[in-house]
């Protein structure tokens, strides 16, 4: 999130692969929310699981050295039904997350 809203994304790719050790993925709306208050609640409590937002996603992985672990960390009050279990949701966001790769991996993705 951090990284594609200040438009740092192609500097994934110029890095030293052995200085990466590891990639959290969350999703959000392309566009920063308006004051640092409201950046700082949706960062700490309002991320989306991958591919349910607007970041460049594919493209941060496409550019992501090969072998490099790959987790979601997705903070969020509001996306769970009080109806799903933390296991059910778990495995949501992780399934989410594993298409969002599998997309990646699999396009043609051209570097940033």
């Amino acid at each position: 999130m951090h990284v594609s809203r200040i438009g740092e994304a192609a500097r994934v790719a110029a890095l030293d692969p052995q200085l990466i050790g590891y990639v959290q993925l969350c999703d959000a709306p392309l566009a920063m929310p308006a004051t640092s208050e409201a950046y700082g609640d949706e960062a700490v409590h309002g991320r989306m699981a991958p591919g349910d937002g607007e970041l460049p996603l594919t493209e941060i992985i496409a550019v992501t050295p090969s072998g490099t672990i790959i987790s979601a960390e997705v903070p969020n009050r509001q996306a769970r039904p009080r109806a799903q279990s933390d296991v059910a949701y778990a495995r949501t966001v992780l399934r989410r997350t594993r298409a969002v790769i599998a997309r990646a991996r699999a396009a043609d993705t051209p570097a940033l």
